[in-house]
């Protein structure tokens, strides 16, 4: 038993030995502890797997919204009061372009008010800065009311929410209203803007290709002895004729004197005679000489066009000088419930809205 008992003990001591050289180190040995580098400054790499799949779904999202959001295009709409103009908007649906298209409305589209606060501003902010400056010229009546229609050919186009911004518009400067849109087919649109329909060419090209002036426009198609009847018209037996009367009525002398006076049945074989009789009667109390040109008839197509920018000018001063005060006067705005019920009384007496646009105009 003993010898067992120290054979047991020289192993075991052995291996003690053993297990102490393998994993104690010796004093005067370095331990070397190995740095590892922070989380936030290791390089991260993404698989190719994954960046595929990131780039997948973006142009996924890309493509789908590109097909729910239609692209924009150019498109026209037409705004009828009395003036008549065509309003063009850009692809950002900005106004790009006016285009008269009857001679009341070269006296607006001709003022540089209404390129600065028109031309480059969005659909409705740009309606409502033009009929502003209508009513500021006295195409719209303030007290009997508006009426205003306007149309397209684009389908894409909101005529309802243009409709929208000139009534409320309307009722906010306390005018009684009725605004209507028409969805025409491209040759009625067309008919109404005045360009012939053809294949070539969309309908905004050829907007885009009229001259902005009404007066520019019929100076291009029609002969001088048309040109000197619309100038006679529009001019002299419209323009003149208007001033005249306005100056007459102002002055009760004038009026004592001059109370029958009309221009209605002159013609151009006998306008002359007739205004220069009427002259030598004013002449006492104004003096009418600086007229005079505007009562020539023109001998050109050039001519046309100039006499027609004078008279402009001179009806935008008289207008805008005219009507001055009854644009400053407040009035009360209008609810949109008594827009609404005027609007189906409109209906109710006339049977549609086409009917009573069509006695109006």
């Amino acid at each position: 038993m003993g010898k067992f008992k120290r054979r047991w003990e020289k192993e075991l001591d052995s291996l003690t030995y053993s297990l102490d050289r393998e994993f104690l180190p010796e004093e005067k040995s370095n331990i070397s502890i190995e740095k590892k580098t922070p989380f936030y400054k290791r390089k991260k790499f993404i698989s190719v797997g994954a960046l595929s799949f990131a780039l997948t779904l973006i142009l996924t999202f890309v493509l789908t919204f590109s097909l729910v959001q239609p692209k924009r295009h150019e498109s026209a709409f037409v705004v009828e009061i009395n003036p008549a103009v065509v309003f063009v908007l850009n692809e950002d649906g900005e106004v790009s372009s006016l285009t008269a298209i009857n001679s009341d409305a070269d006296v607006i589209v001709s003022l540089k008010e209404t390129e600065e606060k028109v031309i480059g501003k969005n659909a409705d902010d740009a309606l409502k800065n033009y009929v502003d400056i209508v009513m500021q010229y006295g195409f719209i009546n303030q007290e009997n009311g508006a009426t205003v229609r306007i149309s397209t050919d684009d389908k894409d186009l909101k005529v309802d929410g243009l409709c929208d911004t000139v009534k409320d518009f309307l009722c906010e400067k306390g005018i009684m209203n009725v605004v209507f849109g028409k969805n025409l087919s491209t040759d009625d649109f067309c008919d109404l803007i005045g360009v012939v329909r053809s294949e070539e060419g969309s309908t905004v090209e050829k907007i885009n290709s009229l001259p902005t002036l009404y007066a520019e426009k019929v100076a291009q198609k029609e002969d001088v002895e048309v040109l000197k009847e619309e100038y006679f018209q529009t001019v002299i037996k419209s323009v003149v004729a208007e001033y005249v009367l306005a100056l007459i009525d102002r002055d009760p002398i004038l009026q004592g004197i001059l109370e029958n006076v009309s221009f209605s049945d002159i013609d151009k074989e006998n306008y002359i005679d007739t205004f220069n009789s009427i002259f030598a009667f004013m002449d006492a109390i104004i003096n009418l000489d600086w007229l005079s040109p505007m009562l020539e008839l023109p001998e050109s197509a050039d001519d046309y066009v100039q006499m027609s920018k004078n008279s402009m000018a001179f009806r935008q001063s008289y207008l805008k000088d005219k009507n001055q005060a009854e644009y400053d006067k407040q009035k009360t705005p209008i609810s949109k419930e008594s827009a609404d019920e005027y609007l189906q009384s409109i209906i109710a007496e006339y049977g549609s809205l086409d009917n009573y646009w069509n006695i109006q105009k």
